[in-house]
């Protein structure tokens, strides 16, 4: 993980990590119906609080927002 300049020049290396790169495990739990659906992943050098799931059937695609999205 390295540290990216802000807007302004300087370094933003106090916040979350912009991004990250490491190799982890996952499982995954069927539930009732795919609102209740659990995909549990696991990358130690990676400290996002949660992954967002997306995709289509056969490509899926995991992602994080990072920063303000306004």
């Amino acid at each position: 993980v390295g540290a990216e300049d802000d807007d302004d020049g300087g370094d933003d290396s106090d916040s979350e990590p912009d991004a990250c790169t490491g190799q982890g495990t996952w499982s995954y739990e069927a539930g009732e119906d795919t609102r209740s659906q659990v995909l549990t992943i696991d990358v130690p050098p990676c400290t996002f609080g949660y992954w967002n799931i997306g995709g289509r059937d056969g490509r899926p695609t995991l992602y994080q927002y990072v920063g303000d999205p306004d």
